[in-house]
C-alpha cells in the first residue's frame, strides 16, 4: 500500500530589507559670471529621486540625483533668480539574503538643507536626503494539497494564499514645446518648475501593461523684461507607455505610478512666447491575482502512525486598489505679505487606517507661498498644514488592514484676503488595501507502515457524548476512524456539533 501526495506550489514574500538609506549632500557653489550676485536667500530646498533600485546577489544598489534648488534676490535690481545643482549618488546596501526574483518599493525625501551665504559669489550648502526602501524576495512554497491511500485522513479548509505580485519599472522620457500661455509675455528666466505625473489608465494585454495618464507642469518665470510682474504657466502633458511584465494577464488587478525623476526647462529663443520642456520619468506597474486554495491543516492514518512537517508562511492578501484625487480648501493667517504671486506644495508624513468601507488619511501639507511683503520687496512664507480627508471603498475592508499610499499635488491655487490665504489644493492619492497573516501549512505527510495502529477496542462501534462546539474532526482524530463516517453514522449536516448530544462512533478498517 502506498501513499500519493499531491502538491500545489503558492507564492510567498520574504522581507530581506526594509529600511532608510541616508544620503548627505555638501557643496561648496560659486556662481558663475553671468549670475547676478546674492543679496538675500528667499528659498533653498533639496529634491531627491531615484532613477533605479536593484540587486546584485545579496547587495541592493540605489541610483539616483539630489536637486538642490535655490531662490535669491540680487544686490542691484532685487529681482528674484534660481540656481539649480544636481548631485548624482550610488549607494549599496546589504540584505538578509540574495535576490533572484526580488518586489522593491521605494520613496525618497529631503530631510533638511542649510544655505551659507559665504560672500555674494558664493554659498555652502549642508543638507540630508531619506531613501526609504523595502524588498521583498518571491519565492514559491510547494504544499500538500491531498493524500490518498494507507488509511489517511484529511481535514481541509478554503486558504487564502496571499496575493501573486508581479512587479516591473520602465525609464522614458518626453520632450516638448509649449506655448506658456496666451497673452503672457516670454520668458526671461525660469525660477521654479514644478511636475508631477499620475497614470489615469492601466489595461492588461498578454504579458504587457498598457497604461496612459498626464504630466501636471507648473511653471514659475520672470518675463523677459526689467519691470514685467512673476508669471505662472500651467501646462499638462498627455502620456502612455507599454510596460513588459511577463506572466500578466487579465486575471490580474493592475497599477501604475509615474515618477518625474528629471525636469529640464528652458525659453526658446527661436520661438518667442515658447519654452522646450524635457522630461525623465519612471513607471512603476504593480500586478496582483488573489489566490484561494482547500489546503490541508490536518491529516492522520487510521493505519499507521503519521508524522506531519509543517511552516508557518507569511501571506499578503490584496484587497483593494485605489486612485482618486481629493479636493482641499485650507485658510490660514500669514504676515507682513502685501502681494501673492505663486504657491507650490508638498506632501508629507501621509498614513492611511483602513475601516470597514472606507479609508482614512491623514498628512501634512506643505505650502511654499511667493510674494512681495509690506516693504514691496520678494519674500517666501512657509506654512505646515495638518489635512485628514476620506475615500469610500467599493470593496468591504478588514478594519487594521495595511494601506500602502502615496499622494502628490496636481494643482495648487491660493488667493489672499488681508491677512488670511485660502489656499485650494487637487491631490491625487493612489494605493492599495493589503491584508497581512501568517498561515501554518502542510509541507509533507508521512505514514510509517513499519507502525501499525493497534486497536483500542474490539467493537464496532463507541457511544461518545459530544459537547456543543466540538469539531467531528477531533472526535474523528482522537478515536482513529474518519469524519465521514461519524456524519454518516450520526446524519450530521455539518463538521461542528451544535449541542451537547451522544453520537455513535463506528470504526474504520
Amino acid at each position: 500500500m502506498e501513499l500519493n501526495l499531491t502538491h500545489e506550489m503558492i507564492s510567498i514574500n520574504e522581507t530581506i530589507f526594509d529600511g532608510m538609506v541616508e544620503q548627505p549632500v555638501e557643496l561648496d557653489y560659486t556662481l558663475p559670471d553671468y549670475y547676478p550676485s546674492i543679496f538675500k536667500v528667499l528659498k533653498c530646498r533639496i529634491c531627491p529621486k531615484v532613477y533605479s533600485c536593484r540587486t546584485s546577489g545579496d547587495k541592493l544598489v540605489i541610483d539616483g540625483v539630489i536637486s538642490l534648488k535655490l531662490l535669491y534676490l540680487d544686490e542691484d535690481s532685487n529681482q528674484i533668480h534660481s540656481i539649480e545643482q544636481k548631485q548624482p549618488f550610488s549607494k549599496t546596501v546589504d540584505m538578509r539574503g540574495e535576490a533572484h526574483n526580488p518586489i522593491i518599493s521605494y520613496s525618497a525625501k529631503g530631510d533638511y538643507l542649510n544655505c551659507r551665504v559665504i560672500n555674494p559669489r558664493r554659498i555652502d550648502l549642508r543638507g540630508a536626503a531619506s531613501i526609504y526602501i523595502k524588498v521583498c524576495e518571491q519565492q514559491e512554497e510547494q504544499v500538500v494539497a491531498g493524500a490518498e491511500g494507507m488509511g489517511m485522513q484529511l481535514n481541509k479548509s478554503s486558504m487564502s494564499m496571499g496575493s501573486e505580485h508581479l512587479w516591473a519599472t520602465k525609464q522614458f522620457s518626453i520632450e516638448e514645446q509649449l506655448d506658456v500661455g496666451y497673452g503672457k509675455p516670454p520668458v526671461g528666466e525660469i525660477l521654479s518648475c514644478e511636475a508631477t505625473a499620475f497614470a489615469n489608465d492601466c489595461k492588461v494585454i498578454s504579458n504587457k501593461i498598457v497604461t496612459k495618464g498626464e504630466v501636471c507642469l507648473h511653471i514659475l518665470y520672470r518675463p523677459d523684461s526689467d519691470d514685467g510682474a512673476l508669471q505662472v504657466s500651467d501646462q499638462t502633458l498627455q502620456i502612455s507607455q507599454i510596460i513588459d511584465l511577463p506572466g500578466v494577464d487579465e486575471s490580474y488587478q493592475c497599477c501604475t505610478t509615474f515618477d518625474v525623476t528629471s525636469i529640464r526647462v528652458e525659453p526658446d529663443n527661436d520661438a518667442e512666447g515658447t519654452i522646450h520642456v524635457e522630461l525623465d520619468i519612471t513607471a512603476c506597474c504593480d500586478a496582483f491575482r488573489n489566490k484561494e486554495m482547500q489546503g490541508v491543516c490536518d491529516a492522520f492514518s487510521t493505519l499507521y502512525e503519521t508524522a506531519l512537517s509543517s511552516k508557518e508562511v507569511r501571506t499578503e492578501k490584496l484587497l483593494s486598489l485605489f486612485s482618486d484625487t481629493v479636493s482641499l480648501k485650507e485658510t490660514f493667517e500669514v504676515q507682513n505679505l502685501q502681494e501673492l504671486c505663486d504657491v507650490w506644495c508638498t506632501v508629507s508624513n501621509l498614513i492611511g487606517t483602513a475601516e470597514c468601507d472606507s479609508i482614512g488619511f491623514t498628512a501634512d501639507l506643505n505650502a511654499v507661498l511667493i510674494g512681495f511683503d509690506n516693504e514691496n520687496l520678494p519674500c517666501a512664507v512657509e506654512k505646515t498644514i495638518p489635512i485628514e480627508f476620506r475615500f469610500a471603498s467599493e470593496t468591504p475592508l478588514e478594519p487594521g488592514a495595511m494601506v500602502i499610499a502615496h499622494a502628490e499635488p496636481c494643482s495648487a491655487e491660493a488667493s489672499l484676503n488681508g491677512d488670511s490665504v485660502e489656499l485650494r489644493v487637487s491631490l491625487y492619492v493612489c494605493g492599495r488595501v493589503c491584508a497581512e497573516a501568517r498561515t501554518r501549512v502542510l509541507t509533507d505527510i508521512s505514514a510509517d507502515d513499519s507502525r501499525p495502529k493497534e486497536k483500542t477496542a474490539n467493537c464496532a462501534l463507541t457511544i461518545y457524548y459530544a459537547d456543543g462546539g466540538e469539531q467531528v474532526w477531533d472526535i474523528a482524530k482522537r478515536y482513529n476512524t474518519s469524519v465521514s463516517a461519524i456524519m454518516e453514522e450520526n446524519n450530521l449536516d455539518g463538521d461542528t456539533i451544535r449541542e451537547r448530544e451522544m453520537i455513535l462512533i463506528p470504526i474504520v478498517e
